[in-house]
């Protein structure tokens, strides 16, 4: 990317290779940068081995190649960097059986607040899949969905009320919106 001028495109590649890599030696082999980003958290963010920095890789992808500042523009490239710098820092650390050693940094974020990226899934669907996340985690834990504008937003959050939990602040942002929620104490 920086031998051909940062390029939003070259940017975007440096973002799915990175990730990608790491999946590889994990048996699973994405094609798509949205697929690529979904598995890299689940398998890597969620799981305290990666920085839950890098939660936002779709997002950060997406806005690549929109009309930013310099100043933002900036910004993205060097979070791509960093990005890049820290998978090569993990996969120096995997062991010969293809272990990661969990980062403190990880392990304490994860038991703070988690990030589920639910764009691109369709009603009911993703309400599904928020329902079982929430109930794989401990009582009163922080979760922000991330789900697409129209049915999405209309249906997720209330459905996720109806069930007991509490909705803190929905969030607009340019592609989507962050729904904050604290999971019922039951």
């Amino acid at each position: 990317a920086e031998k051909n001028g940062n390029k939003p495109t070259e940017l975007q590649a440096a973002l799915f290779l990175s990730a990608r890599a790491l999946l590889i030696v994990r048996g699973i082999e994405p094609r798509t940068p949205y697929d690529t980003f979904s598995h890299f958290q689940s398998m890597f963010i969620d799981k305290g081995i990666a920085s839950p920095r890098y939660a936002d890789l779709k997002e950060v992808y997406r806005e690549l190649t929109s009309p930013l500042s310099s100043e933002d523009r900036k910004r993205r490239k060097d979070f791509v960097q960093s990005f890049y710098e820290h998978i090569q820092e993990l996969y120096n650390k995997m062991d010969a059986s293809f272990q990661f050693p969990h980062t403190s940094e990880g392990e304490k974020e994860k038991k703070r607040s988690h990030i589920y990226d639910l764009t691109g899934t369709p009603c009911p669907i993703n309400y599904v899949k928020a329902k079982m996340y929430l109930e794989e985690l401990d009582p009163e834990t922080k979760v922000t969905f991330l789900v697409d504008e129209g049915e999405p937003i209309q249906n997720v959050p209330p459905s996720l009320e109806n069930d007991g939990h509490t909705i803190l602040n929905i969030t607009k942002t340019s592609s989507h919106y962050k729904v904050n929620v604290l999971k019922s104490k039951n």
